[in-house]
């Protein structure tokens, strides 16, 4: 899904990111191993579907401008984010899904990350 949707906008190779806040916990920590083993397992994901993916972990006191900050890195990006709230019964008006798709100048892929199975 994410190569043909990428075929529609554009956007060159995908970048599997986690943004962790600077305030949150200092660096090295084993949360951070575990969220690095997590990027590094969605690239195998997109690499099993013949994606090459890169990976970045970055550091940021806003997720939203360090994930623009990115973008006017790389160039020509494409958005794709999960979100737990967007389509359930909780409350999404403040999360960092929602933000970047209000401020986005690229576009936004949402995937529901409550999908069964998931």
């Amino acid at each position: 899904m994410i190569d043909s949707w990428r075929g529609t906008f554009g956007g060159g190779r995908p970048w599997v990111v986690e943004v962790i806040a600077t305030s949150a916990r200092p660096a090295d920590t084993i949360e951070e191993e575990v969220e690095r083993a997590q990027v590094d397992a969605c690239a195998a994901v997109l690499a099993e579907h013949g994606i090459d993916g890169a990976t970045r972990m970055l550091r940021g006191g806003d997720p939203v401008k360090t994930l623009l900050e990115l973008v006017a890195e790389v160039g020509d990006a494409v958005f794709v984010t999960t979100s737990a709230r967007w389509a359930g019964g909780r409350s999404h008006w403040y999360s960092t899904t929602r933000r970047l798709v209000q401020r986005s100048p690229r576009p936004v892929l949402v995937v529901p990350a409550d999908l069964p199975g998931s």
